[in-house]
């Protein structure tokens, strides 16, 4: 794939990632006793550039969604618990991708609980 592809498809995928963290948005809560819970859709996009295209590609395209999302849905504190809970995601799944011990889905787990942990680190 040339650089003019790639650059195209992978900005593809941030708008995807975009729609689905809209959907989310327009979703109600999970669970109401734990506000602003969310499945997470976007991170399908994001595992596939993982393992597509590696992980500067994921940290890319990861980064590029948080901000639009954040200026079109949210605040700053909203990129603040996003981009410290994606930071540590990306980290912990990209490990997880090279230990070939773990699924996707299982490194999608660890994302998610990755996830969570930074966004319970920045509200303490």
């Amino acid at each position: 794939m040339n650089k003019t592809k790639r650059i195209t498809f992978l900005g593809l995928c941030a708008s995807v990632a975009m729609i689905l963290s809209y959907i989310e948005f327009l979703l109600p809560p999970l669970f109401s006793a734990v506000p602003g819970i969310k499945m997470g859709l976007a991170n399908i996009i994001i595992i596939f550039i993982l393992y597509k295209f590696g992980i500067a590609s994921a940290f890319a395209v990861s980064g590029v969604r948080l901000v639009l999302v954040t200026l079109l849905f949210g605040n700053v504190m909203t990129l603040l618990y996003s981009t410290v809970g994606a930071l540590l995601s990306l980290v912990l799944m990209s490990i997880a991708k090279r230990i070939n011990f773990f699924s996707q889905v299982g490194v999608s787990i660890i994302g998610g609980v990755a996830h969570n942990a930074g966004q319970i680190l920045v509200a303490m």
